[in-house]
């Protein structure tokens, strides 16, 4: 049974076992055409009146992920013209993830039988503090390790990217040859990739854009910290300009990503942090800038893993592509990060989950 069919089947007892609950019957797969990342439909019967859902399956839900699954019209649905509710199976809730469910009115239950289900006036039922259990774990894919999220941050990114050769592909991403053919052949086994009579299509896009974020913030993310910095000028943007200027003496490229970026993309927040890619980061830097290494200091430094990074929208300013600036603010785990990053998704990434096959 795969891993995703069993967290279905233990929500499913945890639901009936339910005091008032007659019945659950769960249809999966299943697509609304109004809520493309539906991937399964719950009627739930009670003493008090039948209840129907729609939700969906997630595994190994981390913060991140959880606040993308947030932004996406699945939970953002006025649910109320149908009575269908968004509700969320998993293999486990945490007490964090849970709150973040109940600020958004959703319901969820998970394999270890924390849940809540919530409908007012007739039907309210609260179940914490039970401890993950141990499901069969699938073998970790290349895909959404480090190298293969660099590669496929440039399949999301770059239309043209599916028919390029493998060295065309690695020159791109920054990732060696022999992991190139790797990723790309997982891709192909778990039909992410298609060939058709018009070449190569990464399909099921909003699955892997929505996978893409999550591995951003555990898995990439880490890898590309170059350090972490105070300086004595207090504000973010004057430092961004400070390190601009610092780094183009020396022929370097930048591109501002989080706050900063969010604002050039909306003018609607900006923050008080500063992170941003570097193409490189040689010795005497620091020290130009005058900044002092600080595990809780303002700014952030990563390093710039491909060209696609930079993302020009004209003039002289050099921001991070719009996925980059969504994953960081979401990253961040604050409500006003939230919310621009909503924006940042409404306006620029859309579409790119949107140009899909499935």
């Amino acid at each position: 049974m795969p891993p995703e069919s069993e967290i279905v089947a233990l929500c499913r007892s945890h639901l009936e076992g339910l005091p008032g609950v007659r019945k659950a019957t769960i249809r999966t797969p299943i697509r609304f055409r109004d809520l493309p990342s539906a991937d399964l439909s719950l009627v739930l019967e009670t003493d008090v009146g039948q209840f129907a859902y729609f939700g969906a399956v997630k595994r190994r839900l981390t913060p991140a992920r959880l606040d993308h699954w947030l932004l996406l019209p699945l939970a953002r649905v006025q649910w109320q013209r149908d009575e269908r509710k968004p509700i969320l199976f998993a293999d486990y809730v945490s007490p964090g993830n849970a709150q973040r469910l109940r600020e958004a009115d959703v319901d969820y239950v998970d394999a270890a039988g924390n849940l809540l289900i919530h409908r007012p006036p007739k039907l309210h039922l609260l179940k914490s503090g039970a401890r993950p259990r141990t499901l069969p774990e699938s073998r970790p894919a290349r895909l959404f390790m480090p190298s293969g999220l660099r590669i496929l941050f440039v399949l999301l990114v770059e239309p043209a990217a599916a028919e390029m050769s493998y060295r065309e592909l690695a020159v791109h991403s920054g990732v060696a040859l022999g992991s190139i053919a790797v990723v790309m052949n997982e891709l192909k086994g778990k039909g992410y990739l298609t060939r058709r009579r018009a070449g190569s299509r990464l399909v099921r896009r909003r699955e892997l854009l929505e996978r893409w974020v999550s591995g951003y913030s555990e898995q990439l993310r880490p890898k590309l910290l170059l350090g972490v910095f105070v300086a004595r000028e207090k504000d973010a943007g004057a430092n961004w300009q400070h390190l601009r200027d610092v780094l183009r003496e020396r022929q370097i490229e930048s591109a501002v990503t989080g706050g900063l970026a969010a604002d050039e993309l909306t003018h609607h927040y900006r923050g008080e942090d500063l992170v941003a890619f570097v193409s490189d980061w040689p010795e005497g830097v620091l020290q130009q800038l005058h900044w002092l290494p600080s595990p809780t200091g303002p700014i952030t430094l990563l390093r710039q893993f491909c060209p696609a990074v930079r993302w020009s929208m004209g003039g002289e300013q050099q921001v991070a592509h719009p996925l980059l600036v969504y994953a960081e603010l979401l990253h961040s785990g604050r409500e006003r990060e939230r919310e621009t990053a909503r924006m940042i998704y409404e306006r620029y990434l859309d579409r790119l989950a949107a140009n899909d096959a499935d």
